[in-house]
């Protein structure tokens, strides 16, 4: 240790058990906390992490965590500061800290529990990304909205039509005893607005395509401008030596990319003045023609004007026809790649599942029935019903336990269908809610907003331990503090491989219970080859788990150090523990009296 309290404090642990000792207020605790932070294992409730992130800038001050770390393939060197700065990320899951009562917080939390099983849950791929089914769902509401808005004025064909064939018959009958002259001049105005109608079609796609290269064009000069206040100097040497070629060559391309859409803007704009002046020279040409067929018969411009209004909407109609054609198509695109993406999610969760499952199972069999870790797959909607107390807020309806009924009935992408699809009967049946609340429900959700959260909702596997008291299994939601912990740390001993840091894990265990099982648990893991540090008060840990390493701790006030180091069999420890743990060799040498002149029995 560089700095802080324990500064000068330079020990090396052995492979096996190491345990830490010494009297309160003489850093064990300390020492512990400060290999947690140096291999960036964080603690995992909020608010205890924020206090210990404190509690390291006061304990190491300016100064550095040197920590080497080594195994048959690869070994490093660590210095770290009080930020955590120079740890390596691949040691965060390197070893397994548990500090004092954070047995307890594991056994009484559901995510914690699960947490303890994923460290060992072993599962190849990684999970697809659900952030990406939010943004086709989004998309997917957009499309479907505008297909709706579509379809609803293409449904005018039919109106549009039966008024266009009375008005053509009532022109026809004008048109009868008119001279071949009136009719050449009717055909000539015929041809001009079906010209003029065709322009004007061009001229309106020309503005929707104007506005949406405007868009692009903005997006783009916020892309440009995002890239240019890409920080590179003050990151250091290094960083800026990577980041100022490429966001150099980033802003190339990104200038490129505005100046041509520029081009393509300046390009539409010119055709559009061009569709514009066309569309005016035929109004003008058009004009005195429709005025002397109004007057040579009367009624019949008017008749003219209406047929032409009537082409240019019916004109419309078969564009919003073809753009309905498109979004259903697109429609369906969306549905099929968000489908293929909640698939393989949900393959993953089951490899996950029997993953976990497995790792359930040896936790199991190697705890001989003392306990058993058990995995209900997709049993815990917790997230999921906080997600709908958020989307019903506002909706009018008791929305609490409404959304605990759901997330217990629905999977996320089951309630996403039903909402998407207005499936008011099916919603009602699954959830077994009246007609009008369900209405109420499908009205809150059907936004961009909560679909798309829909989307991402997961639900997750629930882990209990269960104490097994003879024929009974008690979950651990139904213990005392103590059995959480006689139940938690067993569980916590059967991992293998990595390292295990404990502070003080007797804490709420009986000695009997520690001999018979915790002590047996030290002992096969340093016959696995498992490295573990312990911090304790018990001499039962270092004494019967024969420990490789005790470290014994003292303090002047002011700084912590080592006083003693060896196993536990050297006569320095052996001192140590008589005195410290044990309240010195004749209290230890009455309680032997006591206990043979009173024969106890042993179970």
């Amino acid at each position: 240790m560089n700095g802080g309290f324990l500064a000068g404090l330079d020990v090396e642990l052995s492979r096996g058990l190491n345990v830490v000792i010494g009297p309160r207020g003489s850093g064990k605790t300390t020492l512990l906390e400060l290999i947690r932070h140096a291999l960036g294992i964080e603690h995992a409730d909020e608010a205890e992490a924020k206090r210990q992130r404190k509690a390291i800038t006061h304990l190491l001050g300016a100064g550095e965590v040197v920590l080497d770390v080594e195994d048959e393939h690869s070994s490093y060197h660590l210095v770290v500061d009080a930020q955590g700065n120079g740890r390596s990320g691949e040691l965060s899951t390197a070893a397994l800290a548990l500090g004092q009562n954070e047995l307890e917080r594991i056994a009484s939390n559901s995510a914690s529990r699960l947490n303890l099983i994923d460290l060992r849950a072993v599962v190849s791929a990684a999970p697809p990304s659900l952030e990406l089914a939010g943004r086709l769902t989004r998309d997917l509401a957009r499309v479907r909205q505008d297909a709706e808005q579509a379809r609803e004025q293409a449904s005018r064909r039919a109106l549009l039509e039966a008024d266009r064939t009375a008005l053509a018959d009532q022109e026809r009958e004008l048109l009868i005893d008119s001279s071949a002259d009136l009719g050449e001049r009717r055909e000539l105005l015929r041809a001009l607005e079906a010209e003029l109608l065709a322009v004007s079609g061009h001229a309106e796609a020309s503005e929707r395509t104007t506005s949406r290269i405007a868009d692009a064009f903005a997006l783009a000069q916020r892309l440009q401008a995002a890239i240019g206040a890409v920080p590179s100097r003050e990151n250091g040497v290094a960083v800026a030596a990577e980041v100022e070629p490429r966001v150099s060559s980033l802003l190339r391309l990104g200038e490129e990319l505005v100046s041509g859409i520029s081009e393509l803007e300046s390009a539409l704009n010119l055709v559009r003045r061009d569709l514009l002046d066309e569309q005016n020279r035929l109004r003008l040409k058009a004009a005195p023609v429709r005025a002397e067929l109004e007057t040579a018969e009367r009624g019949l411009g008017q008749i003219t004007a209406r047929l032409r209004n009537i082409d240019a909407e019916l004109a419309e109609v078969a564009r919003l026809e073809a753009a309905l054609l498109e979004l259903q198509a697109s429609a369906s695109e969306l549905v099929s790649e968000r489908s293929q993406l909640l698939d393989e999610y949900e393959n993953w969760q089951e490899g996950l599942f029997e993953a976990r499952r497995a790792v359930a199972q040896a936790v199991s069999e190697d705890l001989e029935s003392r306990v058993v870790v058990s995995v209900d797959h997709l049993a815990d909607s917790t997230k999921f019903r906080d997600l709908l107390i958020e989307l019903l807020q506002g909706s009018g309806l008791q929305y609490r336990a409404l959304a605990d009924s759901m997330a217990r009935s629905l999977l996320p992408r089951q309630l996403l269908s039903y909402v998407e699809n207005n499936d008011l009967v099916g919603l009602s049946e699954a959830t077994n809610v009246g007609t009008d609340r369900a209405t109420r429900v499908l009205a809150a959700l059907q936004n961009e907003e909560s679909v798309s959260s829909l989307a991402e909702a997961t639900l997750d596997d629930r882990v209990d331990f269960r104490l097994i008291d003879g024929a009974i299994q008690k979950s651990v939601e139904d213990l005392s503090t103590g059995q959480k912990c006689a139940v938690t740390l067993p569980i916590v001993l059967t991992e293998g491989s990595r390292i295990l840091i404990l502070d003080q894990p007797e804490d709420h265990l009986d000695n009997a219970y520690l001999v018979k099982n915790i002590i047996t648990s030290l002992m096969m893991r340093e016959e696995r080859g498992a490295q573990t540090v312990v911090a304790t008060h018990n001499a039962n840990i270092p004494v019967l788990a024969s420990a490789e390493v005790v470290l014994s701790l003292e303090s002047d006030g002011t700084r912590g150090f080592v006083v003693n180091r060896g196993s536990f069999e050297s006569q320095p420890i052996v001192d140590t523990i008589t005195g410290l743990m044990e309240g010195g060799r004749d209290a230890f040498l009455r309680r032997a009296e006591f206990y043979a002149e009173h024969e106890v029995e042993s179970n």
